[in-house]
C-alpha cells in the first residue's frame, strides 16, 4: 500500500531539488520519463491547481466591498474554471463536464454553460458590450438644432456576489470530482511503475523544479 499524493513536499531553493520529508527512513525522489500513459494524470493535477486557485480568489472577491477587487478576482477564477472544462487546443486533457456534475442537484451544466457565456462574450471578449455600445446625439429642443454628439461610457453588469456563490460551489464540486479521477490514475501508474526494477529506477534523475511553486 502506497500513499499516493499525501507525501509532504519540501525543496531546496537554491538547487531546486525536491525532497520528500516526513518519513522515518531515508528517501530519493527520482523523477519519472515522461510518457504518453501519464498525460492524464499531469492534466488532472493542473486542473487541481486551477479550481484550488479558483475557489482562493472567490473566498476573497466574496468578503470584499471594494468593487474594482471582486470584479478582478471575479474574471480571474471565471477563466481559470472554464480553462478546466473548455478545449484549448493545448495538449491538456479536459474535465468531463456532465460527469463531473451527474449527481448535483438543479442545473448545474446550465449554469456552467452561462458562466462560459459571460466568459466568452464580456470577458474573453467584448461581443457583448461591443454590441450594446451607443452613440447619441445632443440636441437643442430651443432653437431646434443639434448640439453635438455623445458616446456614454456603458458596461454590462450583473449580480456579482450571487454569481460568486454560484461559481465558486461549481468550482468545489469540480475540485472534488478531480480529486477522485487523480486517485484513479495514481493508481494506474503506480501498478505501473512499482513492477520496475529497484536499481533501474534509482538511476533516474532526482527531482527537480525550476521556477516553479509548491
Amino acid at each position: 500500500m502506497y500513499l499516493h499524493h499525501q507525501y509532504q513536499y519540501d525543496y531546496d531553493i537554491e538547487t531546486g531539488k525536491m525532497f520528500i520529508v516526513g518519513l522515518p527512513y531515508k528517501t530519493k525522489y527520482v523523477e519519472v520519463p515522461r510518457e504518453k500513459r501519464f498525460e492524464r494524470l499531469y492534466s488532472y493535477i493542473l486542473i487541481k491547481i486551477d479550481l484550488k486557485k479558483a475557489t482562493e480568489y472567490l473566498d476573497i472577491s466574496i468578503q470584499t466591498e471594494d468593487t474594482t477587487i471582486k470584479e478582478g478576482l471575479f474574471k480571474i477564477a471565471l477563466i481559470l474554471y472554464i480553462k478546466c472544462f473548455n478545449n484549448s487546443g493545448g495538449g491538456r486533457i479536459q474535465l468531463p463536464l456532465k460527469k463531473v456534475y451527474k449527481d448535483i442537484p438543479g442545473e448545474p451544466v446550465e449554469c456552467y454553460n452561462k458562466l462560459k457565456k459571460i466568459r466568452d462574450k464580456f470577458i474573453a471578449h467584448d461581443e457583448g458590450d461591443f454590441n450594446e455600445a451607443k452613440l447619441g446625439m445632443v440636441l437643442n429642443e430651443n432653437e431646434e438644432c443639434i448640439v453635438g454628439i455623445a458616446c456614454p461610457e456603458v458596461q454590462s453588469k450583473f449580480d456579482y456576489d450571487e454569481t460568486i456563490g454560484i461559481l465558486r460551489t461549481l468550482c468545489k464540486v469540480a475540485l472534488k470530482a478531480n480529486n477522485s479521477f487523480i486517485d484513479k490514475e495514481l493508481s494506474i501508474a503506480e501498478s505501473y511503475l512499482c513492477q520496475r526494477d529497484f536499481k533501474h529506477v534509482s538511476e533516474y534523475p532526482e527531482m527537480t523544479i525550476v521556477n516553479t511553486q509548491i
